[in-house]
């Protein structure tokens, strides 16, 4: 496994992080939660599964005996959510509490240990149990003084990742959100990346508007504006006509040819920009949306 990577970024404005902190309260949850829930949606919804699992971190420090130490305790807790059902956003809500509480409740367990009364089968290519995560935390003031000397924090770019896909969500100090993925350059482009996090804001946004309404399945609310286009591209080369196109479909077995790729590409230049960077080679190798 390379642990080599890299990492985009987007913010959320602050109106949009009041609407979710209102539904989070609506809904008798934290914003970490309602965070959580949206991520989940994402993942299952780019990897097709139903069944997901995404590791967050605990800080460790329950007990009032180690809230003055110095150490690491942070532990790993695995939060598993079941999609199957096609829930609505207040449904997944309550599943994803639930399940993070239960886990919390449970939190004094070291994360190794439970890989190993599991018997999980290790693998040198992946993490066990989860290879997705997420975390949040607040933003504090980056410059602080030290007697006449002021020091201020510098982002770092981050060239490393250790999951296969992480999103890292920060409380900034202006009330909003800054949102960063950090993927594995092995596993996913940075092309890739920009999808899932692009995704994963209109998601919230949607959230934000309409939570109540907003169910999984309804896939066309989570479609960005790239795969609407993309769509539209490979229903007019493959004469689809009302066929529905899903982000995993495979162009080949909908009828796309080697020279029908060129056509495709063609058209999809046309609708985005001759900027887009997609390449004959690109959709052999990936071939789907």
């Amino acid at each position: 496994q390379s642990f080599e990577g890299g990492t985009v970024s987007c913010s959320v404005d602050k109106s949009t992080v009041d609407q979710l902190r209102g539904v989070s309260s609506s809904c008798g949850v934290s914003l970490f939660c309602c965070l959580l829930s949206a991520w989940f949606m994402v993942v299952s919804r780019h990897s097709g599964s139903k069944d997901v699992v995404i590791g967050t971190p605990l800080a460790g420090r329950n007990r009032s005996e180690v809230h003055s130490s110095l150490g690491y305790f942070v532990n790993s807790l695995p939060v598993r959510a079941d999609l199957s059902a096609q829930p609505t956003f207040q449904g997944l809500l309550q599943q994803v509490q639930q399940h993070v509480l239960d886990g919390m409740s449970n939190a004094d367990v070291p994360f190794h240990e439970i890989v190993d009364k599991l018997r999980v089968p290790r693998d040198a290519s992946r993490t066990p149990v989860f290879q997705v995560f997420m975390s949040l935390a607040s933003e504090r003031d980056r410059r602080s003084q030290l007697g006449s000397s002021l020091s201020q924090v510098l982002p770092v770019a981050v060239r490393e990742s250790m999951f296969r896909v992480s999103l890292l969500c920060v409380e900034t100090l202006d009330g909003g959100l800054s949102l960063s993925v950090e993927h594995q350059s092995q596993i996913f482009s940075s092309a890739t990346a920009r999808t899932w996090i692009s995704c994963c804001s209109h998601v919230l946004a949607i959230v934000a508007a309409q939570h109540e309404r907003a169910r999984i399945q309804q896939q066309q609310r989570f479609t960005s504006h790239t795969e609407q286009q993309l769509i539209l591209a490979w229903k007019s080369t493959l004469c689809l006509g009302h066929h529905s196109v899903h982000l995993h479909d495979n162009f080949f077995d909908l009828g796309g040819t080697s020279l029908s790729v060129m056509k495709m590409l063609r058209h999809a230049r046309q609708l985005l920009g001759f900027g887009y960077g997609v390449s004959v080679k690109d959709v052999f190798i990936s071939e789907t949306l």
